[in-house]
């Protein structure tokens, strides 16, 4: 059994979501979280490595990329950041 595979999800008030959700590893380990506004990513979002680490960070407004996305390796150090402005790319 891999133990990247998604065994559980938290989710939020249905039918629209609206509050925090987290998704987790089979092994119980925190694999990404972030919260809901009325149905759309709102604020920060984390996804995380098997070994707890974050692989990317950024942050949503109205459901889409807002501000700096950065993706990380599983040593934590950085690889890459991309900044967008309301859903579009603006540097890279």
């Amino acid at each position: 059994i891999r133990d990247d595979l998604v065994t559980g999800v938290q989710t939020c008030a249905l039918p629209i979501w609206h509050g925090t959700y987290k998704v987790y590893y089979r092994s119980g380990q925190l694999r990404s979280r972030g919260t809901y506004e009325r149905g759309k990513l709102e604020g920060e979002f984390l996804i995380y490595y098997v070994n707890g680490r974050v692989k990317a960070k950024g942050a949503y407004k109205g459901g889409k990329r807002h501000g700096t996305y950065s993706q990380y390796g599983e040593d934590g150090q950085i690889e890459r950041a991309d900044f967008y402005r309301h859903g579009d790319l603006e540097i890279r």
